[in-house]
C-alpha cells in the first residue's frame, strides 16, 4: 500500500476544502445559522469526516486489497456495506435538518412566548404546534437521503478515475521505460559484442582459415554475418520468434569456438519445440557473453555450460561456468548487461519470469525461467 506524498496531500486537502465549503456556505446563509452554532454542531463535523473516510478506504484498501487482487464479489459486498452505512448515518439529510431543527427551535421558543401551549392532545382536536414539529422530525428520518447516497457515489466514482487514471500514467511510463531500457540493452550488446576487438578476433580467425584453405571459412562468414544483421535489424521489434535467438546464439557459440584452446570443453544443448514460440530479442545472449568473457581461461582447465529447454508453459534457460577473479578485475564493464537483463525482465515479463543468479563454489550460475 503506497501512500501519496507531499504534493499529492496538498492536493488533496484543497480538494476536501472546496468539497466541504459549499454546504458550509449554504448552511451559513440560512436563518438563525451563524458560523459559531454551524462549527459546533456534531452532525457537521459527522459529514466533513465520513465522505473523507469513505474515500481513503476506497482507494488505499478496497481497489488495491480486493478488487486489483481478484475479490471482486468482496469489493461489490463492501461497496454494498458502504452504501448501507450512508443510508443509515444520512450524513448530508443529518447536518442541513440540525440547522433547520434548530431555526424551528427558536421559532417555537418566540411562539411560547407569546402564545400558551394547549395541556394536551384529544381525540377530534388537532394536535399541538410541538407534535406537528415532532412529527415532522419522525417523517424525516424516514427518509432517504438522497443528496448523501449521491455525493457518497460521487466520491466512490471519483476515486475510480483517479486511480484508472494513476494506472494508465504508470503503463506509459512502464513503456517509455521499456523502450528506453531496450536501447540501452542494445546499446550495452552492441559495445559488449560487436565490439572491434570482438571483430578483430573473429575476422583474424576467419582470415587463418581463408589461408590455410580451410573448408569451413564461407560458413564462418556466413555466421558472423547473421549475427550482425540480427542485432542491427531485428533488435528493433518488442518479440522475435525464439528460433532467432538460439541461431544467433548458436552462431556466436560456433565463432567463439574458433578461439577456444583444449583447455576448454563445451556443453551446448537445445531441448524442445521453438516454433510458435517468441522472445524478447538478446535476452539470452547477454547470459551467454558472460559465459565466453569471464568463464575461459588460457591457464586453467575450464568448462562452460549452455542448456535451453522448451516446455509447453515456460522457457528454461541455464548457464554455468568457474569464476576467475584475476579475469573478472580486468574488465571494467562487469555486471553492466545483467543489470540491463533484469530491468528488461521486470518490464517485459512482469510476474511471469524467474531468475536466479549465484556464485558459489567458484561457479557463476544463471536459472532463468519464462513462463507464457
Amino acid at each position: 500500500m503506497k501512500f501519496p506524498r507531499l504534493p499529492v496531500i496538498v492536493t488533496h486537502l484543497i480538494g476536501w476544502i472546496l468539497f466541504q465549503s459549499l454546504p458550509l456556505v449554504f448552511l451559513l446563509s440560512m436563518p438563525n445559522g451563524g458560523a459559531e452554532k454551524v462549527f459546533a454542531s456534531p452532525a457537521y463535523w459527522l459529514f466533513c469526516l465520513y465522505y473523507p473516510a469513505v474515500f481513503y478506504l476506497h482507494q488505499y484498501f478496497l481497489l488495491p486489497r480486493l478488487y486489483r487482487q481478484g475479490k471482486k464479489w468482496l469489493y461489490v459486498v463492501s461497496l454494498a456495506g458502504i452504501l448501507a452505512s450512508a443510508i443509515a448515518i444520512r450524513p448530508f439529510d443529518r447536518m442541513t435538518f440540525r440547522q433547520r431543527e434548530m431555526r424551528m427551535e427558536g421559532f417555537r421558543e418566540m411562539r411560547m412566548r407569546r402564545l400558551p401551549e394547549p395541556e394536551g392532545f384529544r381525540m377530534g382536536q388537532p394536535p399541538r404546534q410541538g407534535q406537528r414539529f415532532e412529527g415532522s422530525i419522525i417523517q424525516r428520518r424516514m427518509r432517504i437521503d438522497i443528496i448523501g447516497i449521491f455525493l457518497l457515489m460521487l466520491v466512490v466514482i471519483f476515486g475510480i478515475a483517479i486511480d484508472t487514471s494513476r494506472r494508465s500514467r504508470l503503463a506509459e511510463q512502464r513503456a517509455a521505460q521499456a523502450e528506453a531500457d531496450k536501447a540501452n540493452a542494445e546499446l550495452s550488446f552492441l559495445k559488449a559484442q560487436i565490439n572491434p576487438h570482438f571483430l578483430f578476433n573473429t575476422l583474424n580467425n576467419i582470415y587463418s582459415m581463408a589461408v590455410t584453405r580451410n573448408e569451413h571459412t564461407a560458413d564462418m562468414l556466413m555466421k558472423l554475418s547473421n549475427i550482425m544483421r540480427y542485432v542491427t535489424d531485428d533488435v528493433n521489434l518488442d518479440f522475435v520468434p525464439l528460433q532467432n535467438e538460439v541461431d544467433c546464439i548458436s552462431d556466436y557459440i560456433d565463432l567463439q569456438q574458433l578461439r577456444l584452446g583444449k583447455r576448454t570443453t563445451l556443453q551446448y544443448t537445445v531441448n524442445g519445440d521453438t516454433g510458435n514460440r517468441a522472445i524478447a530479442p538478446l535476452l539470452l545472449m547477454t547470459f551467454v557473453e558472460n559465459v565466453f568473457k569471464y568463464g575461459v581461461s588460457k591457464q586453467e582447465e575450464s568448462e562452460l555450460v549452455i542448456r535451453l529447454a522448451i516446455e509447453d508453459n515456460r522457457i528454461c534457460f541455464y548457464t554455468q561456468n568457474r569464476i576467475y577473479p584475476v579475469q573478472q578485475q580486468r574488465d571494467d564493464r562487469t555486471g553492466i548487461g545483467l543489470s540491463n537483463t533484469r530491468k528488461r525482465l521486470q518490464h517485459l515479463y512482469p510476474g511471469k519470469h524467474d531468475l536466479q543468479i549465484s556464485a558459489e563454489n567458484a561457479l557463476f550460475t544463471v536459472t532463468l525461467c519464462l513462463h507464457a
